[in-house]
């Protein structure tokens, strides 16, 4: 298994190299996926409740990772 990283402001951990950590709202997602739960507003970063933007929750061993529907989840890379 991958060495786990850690957000010191959150709390929160996650292992493997095709992970994004949204530094705003603390969610974990695969790479390809984190682009969907943000928006520009007013000038301004907004950040949307994964699953209302049509991500899927999949439980690891170390939390919850967010990513698209029938996407690429990272499982070959040897991660959780």
């Amino acid at each position: 298994m991958s060495q786990l990283i850690y957000h010191g402001a959150c709390g929160k951990s996650w292992t493997g190299l095709t992970r994004a950590h949204c530094s705003g709202c603390h969610a974990t997602m695969v790479n390809s996926a984190f682009d969907k739960h943000q928006r520009i507003r007013g000038g301004r970063v907004v950040c949307l409740p994964p699953a209302e933007v049509g991500l899927v929750a999949r439980e690891k061993s170390w939390g919850v990772l967010w990513g698209m529907p029938g996407g690429y989840w990272g499982d070959a890379e040897g991660g959780d």
